[in-house]
């Protein structure tokens, strides 16, 4: 899946959140912030840490639902709005 931009993911969110067929769901926005990329970056370069992202968002977008946005947000940072969650979550 290519990754979209924050602009993007921004603008698809926003449509979903608005829409009135989706008003009852519930929803859920996933922040991951890769904090501890830039100090790998200066040691190893922009290239393998465009990979690592890239790899990690595939893996994200695969493993959600397909109705679920997810973008690169920013440099070291990937958004899920999770659309299709459950009315009623069981904690054990």
């Amino acid at each position: 899946m290519i990754a979209i931009t924050y602009r993007d993911f921004l603008s698809k969110t926003f449509k979903v959140l608005h829409d009135p067929a989706h008003i009852s769901q519930r929803k859920a926005l996933l922040v991951i912030d890769f904090e501890k990329l830039p100090a790998l970056e200066s040691a190893v370069g922009f290239f393998p840490i465009d990979n690592i992202l890239q790899q990690a968002f595939d893996l994200i977008s695969n493993a959600l639902h397909s109705n679920d946005i997810v973008g690169i947000t920013g440099r070291h940072q990937i958004c899920c709005l999770l659309t299709q969650l459950p009315q009623k979550v069981m904690l054990y």
